[in-house]
């Protein structure tokens, strides 16, 4: 029993000493931290028509080449020039992973979803006219013609770059009206057309209204003034006080108005039932007597007057207000 006792105490001591021989246990060893940390922005702006990694995150690492390739990832199509899109991280990390790299090397933070503005210029609507005028007048250097746009140009957004434009007229300016397309370049690429559309005109004495006036006023030549205008094909412009002798508005018209023969009418001297004075010239003779129109009629045009006595009726011209002529 004694030598069983000792025996055991042998092997406890002997296992204890092998313990303390033996070499400590390996520890697990920790994951390794990322070296690159891509933070996406909540909003992003480009230039050209592709969305790359390096417009809408910041890559940080130490690793110069890489920094470089993951810039250079396509994630995705720009909007139109002056719009934005939205661009999700979840997506963006997808196209990093299909240019062969391993996501578990990368670490990501930021906003989910990016905002990307496209970036554009605006060339002027005035820009695009006077590119349109320039081209006729090289045409027509001599002609003395003034081109007056039907509607202004609008504005237009456009890439980025070096805005070029190039005017060719479709339709020679030799008539009333010309169209001429403006096409526009950036850095040598068209990127939009434009056609403007003019008026051919000329200048020249025109009448313009001095005063407002209602509808149905009779002009006087205080009423006018002659001044040089833009005249344009369509209704006749008047362009001396001659032209309005015996005229009245026949709508209301504001001062400054070019006054043209669809703006006035001749004033009616004689109204149907009024009573007119008939004057009947013979050679060696006048006769005078009064009368009753039977129609309206202005300065030169021919009515019919009963006399009220004879119930005769005579054809006379009407040479003033209330006055008819009749000639034998």
């Amino acid at each position: 029993m004694r030598l069983l006792f000792v025996c055991s105490l042998l092997a406890l001591l002997w296992l204890k000493a092998a313990q303390a021989a033996a070499p400590p246990e390996a520890s697990t060893p920790a994951a390794p931290t990322p070296q690159t940390v891509i933070t996406f922005h909540a909003q992003a702006e480009v230039e050209g028509d592709r969305v790359r990694l390096g417009d809408v995150a910041l890559i940080e690492t130490e690793d110069a080449g890489l920094a470089e390739r993951l810039a250079a990832v396509v994630v995705g199509a720009a909007p139109l020039v002056g719009r934005t899109r939205s661009l999700s991280a979840a997506y963006c990390k997808i196209r990093v992973r299909a240019n062969r790299v391993d996501l578990k090397s990368l670490a990501f933070a930021g906003a989910d979803l990016v905002e990307v503005l496209r970036k554009g210029q605006v060339v002027r609507g005035a820009d695009v006219l006077a590119a349109a005028v320039a081209e006729l007048e090289r045409q027509r250097p001599e002609s003395g013609a003034v081109f007056v746009p039907a509607s202004q140009p609008s504005d237009i957004t456009v890439p980025l770059g070096e805005v070029a434009l190039e005017a060719r007229c479709r339709v020679g300016a030799s008539g009333s009206s010309a169209a001429v397309p403006v096409s526009i370049s950036v850095s040598g690429r068209p990127v939009a057309l434009q056609t403007v559309y003019l008026r051919v005109g000329r200048r020249a004495p025109a009448l313009i209204l001095a005063r407002d006036l209602p509808a149905g006023a009779e002009l006087t030549p205080e009423d006018v003034v002659v001044e040089e205008r833009t005249v344009l094909p369509g209704p006749v412009a008047l362009s001396a006080v001659e032209d309005i002798a015996g005229c009245q508005l026949a709508q209301p018209t504001k001062a400054g108005t070019t006054l043209t023969r669809s703006l006035v009418r001749a004033v009616v001297l004689v109204k149907r039932g009024a009573h007119v004075r008939l004057v009947c010239r013979a050679p060696g003779f006048v006769v005078s007597c009064l009368g009753e129109a039977l129609g309206d009629a202005t300065r030169g045009q021919t009515v019919r007057v009963r006399n009220p006595t004879s119930q005769q009726e005579l054809a006379g011209v009407v040479v003033d207000r209330d006055l008819v002529e009749v000639s034998f």
